[in-house]
């Protein structure tokens, strides 16, 4: 009497291993002329799937979230799943919002939302449910990140950088002008502080030659005890965008000398020893696992 039922756990058991094998995890997301791409490293593959912008990966790898148009000027936050491909829009009652930012432990999504005359930070919950406002609602914030511990919220006003706690207490402040030492910035810069937090890294303009009509910039960090300036990514690379997964993959993408279009590099933060990961694109995210 007891073989059947040892047949049917068996079953059930290669079965459920089964489908946890065909479930993919990807590494990379990026975006290239209003298309969001995902890399898979062991694939060998890149795949397109779906129209937007702001990619930005799960720390598992088998969700994106994008910001996705819709209407005349519409913009919302949309969550994709990458093996189901069931799609999912935030439920707010808004149609500005964008830019979502996944905390490390996959627990939420930060995201910008104009709310009145303000750019307000938002965070949800993983199951897209509670919904609370970070810093207060009559100011501007902008550009969103994580600590590395998904315990803080990061952000800037254009004159401050804020290290704000999930339910809402400011923990830290610090003046933006020292943390760049006069490297030109806007609300789109987005500071990102390593696991130790011994540093500040951001995007900020620089005397290289532009590649454009604005000024070129580069990737730096700022040391937080001694507020020292240093320059990671090298002359001849006009950078944009930054996503820090380690010490050894600062992800960013760069016009390399006065190329027609952006490739994506990492960079080591000691070395400075750079490799090219994908010829085209930009807004580079990494999984975590």
């Amino acid at each position: 009497m007891k073989l059947p039922y040892l047949s049917l756990l068996l079953l059930l058991t290669l079965n459920s291993k089964g489908q946890n094998q065909n479930i993919k995890k990807f590494n990379y997301a990026f975006e290239n002329d209003g298309k969001i791409y995902v890399n898979s490293e062991s694939e060998k593959k890149t795949y397109l799937i779906a129209k937007g912008s702001d990619p930005y990966l799960s720390p598992d790898g088998k969700k994106i979230a994008y910001t996705d148009y819709f209407g005349s000027d519409g913009r919302r936050i949309a969550i994709l799943d990458l093996n189901s491909k069931i799609k999912d829009t935030l439920n707010i009652h808004n149609n500005n919002y964008y830019g979502p930012v996944w905390s490390p432990d996959g627990n939420y999504i930060a995201f910008n939302l104009f709310e009145g005359n303000n750019w307000i930070i938002k965070i949800i919950d993983k199951n897209y449910n509670q919904i609370t406002t970070i810093g207060t609602s009559n100011h501007s914030y902008y550009s969103p990140s994580w600590t590395t511990n998904s315990k803080n919220l990061i952000m800037q006003d254009l004159d401050s950088i804020y290290f704000f706690s999930l339910d809402g207490r400011l923990k830290s402040k610090y003046n933006l002008r020292e943390v760049t030492d006069g490297h030109g910035n806007s609300s789109s810069t987005n500071f990102q502080i390593t696991p130790d937090n011994k540093y500040l890294l951001f995007n900020g303009d620089s005397d290289d030659p532009s590649s454009g009509d604005g000024p070129s910039y580069a990737i730096y960090s700022c040391e937080l005890s001694n507020m020292k300036i240093t320059r990671i990514t090298p002359k001849g690379m006009d950078c944009t965008g930054l996503f820090f997964k380690d010490y050894n993959n600062i992800l960013f993408g760069a016009l390399k000398n006065k190329s027609k279009y952006v490739s994506i590099y990492s960079i080591i933060f000691t070395s400075k020893e750079i490799k090219l990961l994908f010829e085209k694109g930009n807004q580079i995210t990494s999984s975590m696992y």
